[in-house]
């Protein structure tokens, strides 16, 4: 179901998750069809091929996913946006190399949820390599069991600061991925409204972002 609201702009994604099978051919003419004709039998045309999901490692079928993201983006001009494993950060130059060699642009390619692991290093290589990183996960407090990755929503904008301070924050957009029900206001989480209401001004007022800054990774990038 597509729901709109008034005066909000509401862009739609299309995409794969790690279970979708088929050949590359079929993937990228599926994608190409959405794109063009509209998702299903609904008429709203995506905006972005994505997310594509990946686990660690790569599975052979996401590998085909990537490929037929990548001609349809060469072929539609869309942009992609991937879904990294947590664990699995240290793949993206590899999945990066796989979709511009099949001609999708660099300066078109988002990797989401980068900041559950802050791996600086990593994600510098990949806006080094020319595409985009995405902190998508303020309001994610809480432990996952088996995994060190304990981020802070603090820590998250001390380290967009950084890259701002960088010259970077044309390659970093920002969002908020409410994606359980722990994290809705109504169960004690944080909500959608997080990122407006509590991140963007302490971005500005606690790290000195301007609010051009802020506005670019949010709405322009």
């Amino acid at each position: 179901k597509f729901f709109f609201f008034p005066n909000v702009i509401t862009l739609s994604i299309w995409g794969f998750n790690s279970l979708a099978l088929g050949k590359v051919v079929w993937i990228c003419s599926y994608f190409i069809s959405e794109l063009q004709e509209g998702i299903g039998e609904t008429g709203v045309l995506p905006s972005i091929i994505g997310e594509i999901g990946t686990i660690d490692p790569v599975t052979d079928q996401e590998w085909k996913v990537l490929e037929g993201a990548a001609k349809a983006a060469k072929t539609t001009g869309a942009s992609i946006s991937v879904h990294l494993d947590p664990t699995g950060q240290y793949q993206a130059l590899e999945i990066l190399e796989c979709l511009v060699t099949h001609g999708a642009s660099p300066d078109r390619i988002i990797f989401g949820h980068v900041d559950e692991i802050l791996m600086l290093e990593n994600h510098r290589a990949v806006m080094d390599a020319g595409a985009t990183i995405e902190y998508d996960l303020f309001g994610m407090e809480f432990y996952y069991p088996g995994r060190n990755n304990y981020v802070t929503d603090y820590e998250r904008m001390e380290t967009i600061a950084t890259f701002v301070n960088e010259g970077r924050a044309d390659q970093i957009v920002l969002a908020c991925d409410v994606h359980c029900k722990m994290m809705l206001s109504a169960y004690g989480g944080m909500g959608y409204s997080h990122l407006v209401e509590r991140i963007v001004p302490m971005l500005s007022d606690s790290f000195g972002l301007s609010k051009d800054l802020v506005n670019q990774m949010l709405v322009k990038n």
